[in-house]
């Protein structure tokens, strides 16, 4: 729902698998028991011809985010109306690490971005132009939606990467998740940085638990460790991006330091 052309890569999916509680025979059995939804074709990628994930039919009520189901408590099964994906309101909630004290120094900002009006992930986005405030806050609310359908509420960064070009995202992400810290927490563990949806943890704790029937590996909870954002190897990554030139909201630099003058 939310690719630009309604179709994924297998083999790129595969990286989400665990993630999402799909059985390690999805490629080759579990995409193919729901022909009504989606089906396998094949696509030339430029260079060879891949296998790819396509929706069959839209459905429109598919297209109520996660976030709009919380805040106004319409569902699939309840709504009354078609369902057309455009511009939202809806502020994201917030969470900041307890020890972060000087978060008054951006309430204007954070307040601004807010209110912005922003428009749905399962909207068509061709149309946006890569590095405006527009488009920043549309990744915002993609990144909040896919990580709100993983088990733990949790994604790798770099498996996010992946679907830059299927989803209309910039290739480096890192920026606009550390800009966004009381949305994503953003925790690193030797080379790999992984990002969490703040709301659904109380400390390093999951609020809602996967049931005991969900399909797939996940991790244990010793791998999950305590959700700070970690600055020590922010020199080491590029955020070099289109957003780069935006002064309206939170200085990255500055906010790094900030957190670390917090935690001190």
């Amino acid at each position: 729902m939310i690719s630009v052309d309604k179709h994924l890569p297998l083999e790129k999916f595969a990286h989400f698998r665990r993630d999402f509680g799909l059985p390690m025979d999805f490629r080759a059995n579990w995409v193919h028991q729901y022909p009504q939804h989606f089906r396998v074709v094949k696509s030339f990628d430029g260079i060879d011809q891949v296998e790819c994930l396509e929706l069959v039919t839209w459905n429109p009520n598919w297209a109520i985010t996660e976030l709009e189901k919380k805040v106004t408590g319409v569902t699939e099964s309840t709504a009354t109306n078609v369902h057309v994906p455009g511009m939202l309101s809806l502020p994201f909630p917030l969470k900041f690490p307890s020890n972060y004290k000087r978060v008054y120094r951006y309430s204007e900002k954070i307040e601004d971005f807010q209110k912005r009006s922003y428009l749905s992930p399962n909207a068509d986005a061709t149309r946006l132009k890569a590095g405006s405030l527009e488009f920043d806050k549309r990744i915002v609310a993609v990144i909040h939606e896919i990580l709100s359908f993983t088990i733990e509420k949790r994604l790798v960064t770099d498996h996010l990467t992946h679907f830059r070009w299927e989803m209309l995202m910039p290739q480096k992400l890192m920026r606009i998740l550390l800009k966004h810290i009381g949305i994503f927490y953003v925790s690193e563990r030797g080379k790999r940085f992984s990002v969490f949806l703040s709301e659904a943890y109380d400390g390093a704790e999951l609020i809602e638990k996967p049931l005991e029937g969900d399909i797939g590996s996940i991790q244990s909870d010793s791998e999950v460790e305590d959700l700070d954002v970690q600055f020590e190897q922010q020199r080491s990554v590029d955020y070099e991006d289109p957003l780069a030139m935006d002064n309206s909201e939170m200085d990255i630099e500055e906010i790094a330091c900030e957190y670390r003058n917090s935690m001190c």
